[in-house]
């Protein structure tokens, strides 16, 4: 990496980093696109993965006891299936096309994010499980996994 690229790297994730600590999310929004264009999409996408990783557990270990677990479990398993598909159409497209739908993923988590402040986009249990599916997928490909400042139970199911 060049020294160009790695000061672009590291505004990418300042800025994303500054985007979550003032609008409680958005890391992934900001720093997946801008690493995406600066090291390629699977690089990219990878370093941006173990950023919100750290980043996560970190808020985790923070929250641990507003966490609700059950709604938490209701997730995981779908967003394994999310994971395991994701990372397959990653595998067996081209970087073109794999930066294509980076770039189209993070327009519609924008959407979501805006749509999802006025009401529930997926509320109930069919809502988490779809949820669950497109967090792993859009993880995987995109690096886009909406992760939020709270943890994944405490606002991740519309009652």
């Amino acid at each position: 990496m060049t020294i160009e690229q790695i000061v672009l790297v590291c505004a990418a994730v300042w800025l994303g980093a500054a985007t979550q600590r003032i609008t409680g999310l958005g890391f992934a929004l900001v720093a997946a696109l801008f690493l995406v264009l600066v090291i390629g999409p699977a690089e990219g996408v990878s370093l941006e993965n173990a950023q919100s990783a750290a980043l996560c557990l970190t808020v985790v270990a923070t929250t641990w006891r507003s966490i609700q677990w059950r709604r938490v479990l209701t997730m995981f398993i779908p967003a394994l299936a999310g994971i395991r598909l994701g990372a397959l159409m990653a595998s067996s497209v081209s970087a073109t096309t794999l930066l294509l739908g980076v770039g189209s993923i993070s327009v519609a988590a924008v959407l979501a994010v805006i749509l999802g402040r006025r009401r529930a986009l997926l509320p109930g249990l069919p809502g988490a499980l779809i949820a669950g599916a497109l967090s792993g997928f859009m993880t995987t490909t995109a690096g886009l996994g909406a992760h939020g400042s709270r943890p994944l139970g405490v606002r991740a199911l519309a009652p």
